[in-house]
């Protein structure tokens, strides 16, 4: 952000730090119960809030309308089912009458969940990152009854500790300089909303990227690779999928490198459940060893999807472990039955030797005592040996201490014998008569549309059709259960699908259908990913200025935000990027290539401060650059797709034609497409001009194998 931005919220803040030793109104006074609002809504994140001592709100009207006429601050509180600070907070704040009371009395409070509602999230979370240079959630920001943001942090303790303030002292000192100078409020509450509206219009570059970005986010990225551990340093560690995806496309061997050993280190490590499958969100330390155990259904997705191109390039059958692991995981934890898949499993779960109490980590770590208990001598030191258990525990990284004298299952090779696996159907057998932890049941469009991406890369690469069919019908069942009047809805639970998608929902359906139809020919995948971007362009690109709006519309929001930069998923932009360049290479449309300029345009001076910050655009980039290559397979032969389909071959995309009625419906779509002729063959094509088709599919292997796997450095001139 713009230092006047800086310095309008440190002048509020001091206000705050000056009533070090104030305090605002009697808390102890009580106030009637809190109406349960949250009750029915569609969101198991609201609903765990609904019988807290906080008369929550839901964003809305209503709540706005009561902060305008009772002239209060708004305190927005935003979080999701699975966060484990979350429910900390809920249990050492929100449960708490004292500061119900105060809540109830001095504030309107409001409930988020940032799930369902990304495009609030996203606003409010860079105000705090600017604010304090991170971010987080629980995130808890006070708003004036206009919705400006004016102060904010994550998790507030209650009482002080971790060198943090209490949250009853935070709420005493805001609510007395709110009462005591409200113009400070207003003025600085204008100044921010005119920052961050500012903020959210990059100004356009007069060309594309450079290749020399690409370069300079290498750099970066080496500069802060753990070359014994694998990953970025400092940690925490994020598995970053769209920064992994990035490095394995790269034709540098270095940033392949660093891929290859990240993923490898993931997949050992005690982030991946070794039992049942999946992936926990991130590690708290180097080693990838003591994750935040919650499991989340887009690392699920993505992981899968880099995992399956790892195995593509390599070979290694730890790569494609991986995605058959997680596929297990999917299917026997979070898949409905509908077909769709649900959202988390949370950290926390109760003790299994005490269920009144819950503790993040219960389900997945062991005890010394219950190993011995449990396994014969012989299988105790075959733990001891395969997943590095110790009678002391292994937890050396363990902020809260909740993990002290257990373990937690790293492996310290691949599973290679009976024996080992044996033991691992063992342990598993043992860890199901656990308590489970809580699942967030809700259905979301982008993380179902992420899933089906993963799947449909998992088919491809593996050749693996089960794969292929999972994502076509996860794909059916978004066509027809979360689209209301043309509309993809962002979310379901329960009941119908409501609240209305994001240019996040749609890109992601879109790169979904693409990927599937590089997978399989099969000319409706293309159709429908054309038909959603027609929708996309339609609702959310900002014909002055270029980009897609994260929303439909401004609504109740500050401004109508542009996401540009990647975290632990592609932005909007970034995705609808990657989109764009496949769809110009497929049909030839000039459209595509005008909004995909335009579009890199917009990134080139996010990319030149930060390169690291959007990996998707930097692929999309390198795609630019390399004329949109792309293979036409002609063949009736399934042994010419079988066979084709899994080769990396990240920059070239794949048009699979695999009988004359099919050409005949792609022929609509590519109008440049050639003709059929009968024979199988296949053409290579760079920038629309075909080189001379190849019909022996020994010679198409050998030639494809020996291709270079990225795009040459031409001139973009």
């Amino acid at each position: 952000m713009k230092n006047n931005f800086f310095c309008g919220l440190l002048v509020l803040g001091s206000a705050f730090l000056l009533l070090a030793g104030c305090r605002g109104d009697d808390p102890s006074t009580p106030t009637a119960a809190p109406a349960h609002r949250l009750e029915r809504q569609n969101s198991p994140y609201l609903r765990q809030h609904a019988d807290n001592t906080v008369a929550w709100y839901p964003w809305g009207e209503e709540a706005f309308q009561k902060a305008k006429r009772e002239k209060k601050l708004i305190f927005l509180s935003i979080g999701y089912s699975t966060c484990h600070w979350c429910h900390v907070m809920e249990e050492e704040s929100f449960m708490d009458q004292k500061i119900g009371d105060y809540l109830n009395q001095n504030f309107v409070a409001v409930k988020v969940d940032r799930e369902t509602r990304p495009d609030v999230d996203a606003v409010y979370m860079t105000f705090v990152q600017s604010l304090n240079g991170n971010g987080g959630w629980p995130l808890n920001v006070f708003l004036t009854p206009e919705r400006t943001p004016v102060y904010g942090g994550t998790y507030y303790p209650n009482p002080a500790k971790f060198d943090r303030p209490g949250f009853m002292e935070v709420l005493q000192k805001l609510q007395k300089a709110w009462l005591e100078n409200p113009e400070l409020f207003a003025s600085k509450a204008e100044e921010i909303a005119q920052t961050i509206a500012q903020e959210n219009e990059p100004e356009a570059g007069s060309d594309v990227p450079s290749e020399a970005l690409l370069e300079k986010a290498l750099k970066s990225w080496t500069s802060r690779f753990d070359s014994q551990y694998g990953g970025f340093l400092p940690a925490p560690k994020f598995p970053s999928p769209p920064d992994l995806t990035f490095l394995l496309r790269s034709s540098d061997p270095e940033a392949r490198e660093m891929a290859l050993k990240t993923l490898e280190a993931i997949a050992l490590g005690g982030i991946h459940d070794h039992l049942e499958g999946g992936f926990h969100r991130y590690s708290t330390d180097p080693r990838w060893l003591v994750p935040h155990f919650e499991k989340m259904l887009y690392d699920q997705a993505q992981l899968m999807a880099v995992y399956a191109e790892a195995y593509a390039l390599t070979q290694n059958d730890l790569f494609r472990q991986a995605v058959v692991k997680t596929d297990h995981y999917l299917e026997a934890r979070l898949r409905s039955p509908q077909g769709a898949y649900y959202s988390a499993e949370d950290a926390d779960s109760a003790n299994p030797d005490n269920p009144s109490q819950h503790s993040e980590g219960a389900f997945y770590v062991w005890s010394y005592q219950e190993l011995q208990s449990q396994l014969s001598n012989q299988e105790l030191r075959l733990a001891e040996k395969v997943f590095g258990l110790s009678p002391q525990g292994n937890a050396e990284n363990d902020p809260q201490e909740e993990l002290k004298g257990k373990s937690i299952l790293f492996l310290t090779k691949p599973l290679s014998t009976e024996r080992e696996r044996a033991l691992v159907e063992k342990l598993s057998t043992l860890r199901k008569k656990r308590p489970r932890p809580q699942r967030d049941e809700k259905i979301l469009t982008e993380w179902n549309a992420m899933t089906a991406h993963g799947y449909a890369q998992a088919g491809r690469y593996l050749n693996e059709p089960g794969y292929l069919q999972r994502s076509g019908e996860l794909l059916k069942f978004l066509e027809e259960r979360m689209v209301k009047d043309g509309r993809l809805q962002r979310s379901s639970l329960e009941r119908s699908a409501e609240g209305e998608g994001f240019a996040i929902d749609y890109a992601q359906l879109i790169r979904a259908y693409l990927s599937l139809f590089e997978a399989t020919g099969e000319p409706h995948f293309l159709q429908r990913s054309l038909h959603w971007q027609s929708e996309l362009q339609r609702l959310f690109w900002d014909d002055e200025k270029g980009g897609f709006f994260d929303s439909e519309s401004q609504g109740e929001l500050p401004c109508r935000r542009k996401s540009f930069t990647d975290g632990a998923t592609l932005s909007a932009n970034s995705c609808a990027l990657l989109n764009l360049g496949k769809l110009y290479a497929i049909t030839g449309r000039q459209s595509f290539q005008t909004s995909l300029d335009r579009l890199l345009k917009l990134e080139k001076h996010l990319l030149e401060r930060a390169p690291t910050s959007a990996p998707g655009a930097l692929s999309a980039v390198k795609s630019w650059y390399g004329f949109h290559d792309t293979l036409l397979l002609f063949s009736q032969d399934t042994e010419w797709l079988r066979k084709v389909r899994p080769l990396y071959l990240p920059y070239q995309t794949l048009i699979p034609i695999t009988s004359e009625e099919n050409q005949n419906k792609l022929k609509r779509l590519i109008p440049l497409l050639p003709d059929w002729s009968g024979r199988s063959q296949a053409y290579a094509c760079r920038g629309f001009a075909c080189e001379l088709p190849v019909e022996k599919l020994d010679k198409l292997i050998e030639s494809l194998k020996n291709r270079d796997r990225t795009p040459p450095k031409i001139d973009s001139k």
